[in-house]
């Protein structure tokens, strides 16, 4: 077997032992507040989104997703975003309109290199994911709620684990 096949398992192996672990980055998360303010706030702006538009919704397929400098992992809980150098998360429920589009939302937590230092690891800040699905292409939109200017647009494959570089 070729390193080149070695190296290409472990690119499909780890990010599923980290999915089926409940995570997905190899860094210790830290233990999650489920019942802060801004975790319902961003359940509930999500139900209200949702709610408001008459047209049938579907949940978002679940699994991995990735491209360049992404990777999102879907489950029935929300789902984990890994960025080059950041990481984030969607809160559920994770749905899409009758044409695919979604509009939901979740945190954008920018990395450091080395450890993350007790005490000084950061909640995130609130942003909008959105974006549409057609067959197993995505395409996303990151925009923080409190400023008009994109994160990052992205477009992703359904399978696909993506191309990540964290920082160093």
């Amino acid at each position: 077997m070729s390193i080149q096949t070695k190296v290409f398992g472990l690119f499909i192996c780890i990010p599923l032992l980290l999915e089926a672990q409940g995570s997905s980055s190899c860094r210790r998360a830290a233990p999650t507040n489920t019942s802060t303010p801004n975790a319902n706030n961003n359940l509930n702006n999500n139900k209200n989104m949702n709610n408001a538009s008459n047209a049938a919704t579907q949940d978002m397929p679940a699994g991995t997703w990735g491209g360049n400098h992404i990777s999102i992992v879907v489950g029935a809980g929300g789902a984990k975003v890994e960025y080059d150098c950041a990481h984030g998360s969607i809160s559920p429920p994770l749905a899409l309109d009758d044409r695919g589009r979604f509009d939901l939302r979740g945190t954008y937590t920018p990395e450091t290199p080395g450890p993350t230092r007790i005490g000084k690891a950061s909640e995130g800040r609130p942003v909008k994911y959105e974006g549409r699905i057609e067959g197993k292409q995505m395409t996303l939109k990151v925009t923080p709620i409190d400023n008009s200017e994109p994160l990052g647009e992205f477009t992703l494959t359904h399978g696909s684990v993506g191309r990540i570089r964290k920082c160093q």
